[in-house]
């Protein structure tokens, strides 16, 4: 889908989740495959290129970045998630109450990520960012909240503007 496309990020999370069924099916049963590096990476990428076309960025977005602005909880912690889900099966109300654990661990990875500072800078809460209930992302509302668009910083570091002249 291209970036600007008039299909909106609500609908493309929808198509996003699909994916995501598809790969938690029996997510517990080889959770333990993601123990080596290579399948993490192999799965990580992935997932992050489906935020990324969620949330309508720019391919130099950082992947933290492109999971909040796309509202995308990390693979890892959704396959954790499940496995925890899948123990704790018989008790009442557990998925609610190991989803919080999931976003309280999202937002300890999102204020320890190293890359998307200037998104972190303007949604520091995952919890208020992920649960409201109004709004969605475009195209251009992604390109000012990771800071990755047509602005003067970011085109000088490819140095566009020295060659539109």
């Amino acid at each position: 889908m291209p970036n600007n496309s008039a299909i909106s990020s609500s609908k493309k999370r929808l198509l996003a989740s699909v994916f995501t069924s598809v790969l938690r099916y029996a997510g517990p049963a080889w959770v333990t495959a993601l123990q080596t590096k290579r399948n993490t990476s192999r799965l990580n990428s992935t997932f992050r290129l489906m935020a990324m076309r969620v949330s309508s960025a720019y391919r130099t977005i950082s992947s933290e970045a492109a999971y909040v602005i796309g509202e995308t909880i990390p693979t890892n912690l959704l396959l954790e998630e499940d496995s925890e889900c899948y123990r704790d099966r018989v008790t009442r109300g557990a998925r609610k109450r190991v989803r919080a654990d999931t976003l309280i661990k999202w937002q300890h990875q999102w204020d320890n990520a190293v890359n998307g500072g200037w998104t972190h800078r303007l949604i520091p809460r995952l919890s208020v960012w992920v649960i409201r209930a109004h709004g969605e992302v475009n195209f251009h509302m992604t390109q000012f909240l990771s800071g990755h668009g047509c602005f003067k910083k970011y085109l000088n570091r490819f140095a566009v503007l020295h060659r539109v002249r």
